[in-house]
């Protein structure tokens, strides 16, 4: 990814304004370090690991170190138990809606899918700002399809579609999933990637934005689509012995919709991309 393409826009589009602009009550002091929220988007996480203890030790905004502390660490769990504990202690936090979110997305990673059901969908009904209720439904949406409750999931799907923003990558893929609709359950599996088959019914696309050895590496970078606001998932393949983790965008019901789409973030973020299919 390009360095110089990070700075600027995209940094304030990966912490969004969740993380820059204040809220009612909120002084200009008590939003993150700018470097700091930089350092997150570059990958940084030492040195942003290191300010984050500094910030703990004022013991100033505790809900706000709580947060960052889970965007920055390396292990799945920890994750969860920070988030956690930021929804128990301060629900009514500015961060707890993306909390919540983010505690969902970490316990689908782990299959977790009836458990991920209840902060996504604890986000959808206290009504936060669009994106983040596009992405929460388009969440629960895929867990009910792994809990195979095709029902749920098109109901999920077609609240986006009648509700949600057209022009955004989230709309998208859920048309898509909605033209697929009466198909399998998807596999919990993590699938390989395959040029299209046409003869097993029609191909879903998605954008693939890295590919890693190192599923750390691969959790940064989708950790930063997701905190611009695309749909991203994590899937896995084997290549010459090696296993590989795959970062996908999107699931798209033709290879147009998906082109488009990783021509918008070749542009805006300097990232190559692929088109796969699933």
């Amino acid at each position: 990814m390009n360095r110089r393409s990070l700075n600027g826009r995209a940094a304030a589009a990966a912490l969004c304004l969740l993380l820059a602009a204040p809220v009612a009550g909120q002084t200009p002091a008590d939003a993150p370090p700018e470097d700091l929220i930089q350092w997150i988007e570059d990958g940084r996480l030492d040195e942003a690991r290191a300010r984050i203890s500094q910030m703990e030790a004022d013991r100033r905004n505790p809900e706000q170190t709580l947060f960052l502390r889970g965007l920055v660490t390396s292990n799945g769990d920890s994750a969860i138990v920070l988030f956690e504990r930021l929804l128990m202690m301060y629900p009514k936090s500015r961060y707890a809606d993306e909390a919540a979110y983010r505690l969902g997305q970490e316990k689908m990673a782990r299959g977790l899918y009836r458990a991920a059901l209840r902060p996504l969908n604890e986000v959808f009904r206290r009504n936060p700002d669009p994106a983040l209720r596009e992405k929460s439904l388009y969440a629960a949406g895929l867990c009910y399809i792994n809990l195979n409750k095709p029902d749920s999931a098109k109901a999920a799907f077609q609240k986006i579609v009648d509700e949600g923003t057209a022009a955004s990558d989230v709309w998208v893929s859920a048309r898509a999933r909605l033209a697929d609709a009466g198909g399998p359950a998807v596999s919990t599996a993590p699938p390989v990637v395959t040029a299209p088959d046409t003869s097993a019914g029609k191909p879903r696309y998605a954008v693939q934005v890295g590919a890693f050895g190192s599923q750390s590496n691969a959790l940064m970078r989708k950790s930063f689509f997701e905190r611009a606001g695309y749909p991203v998932a994590l899937r896995s393949k084997r290549k010459d012995g090696a296993l590989l983790y795959l970062v996908w965008i999107g699931t798209f019901a033709t290879l147009d919709e998906a082109r488009q789409t990783g021509e918008r973030i070749k542009a805006k973020y300097g990232s190559s991309y692929t088109l796969v299919s699933e």
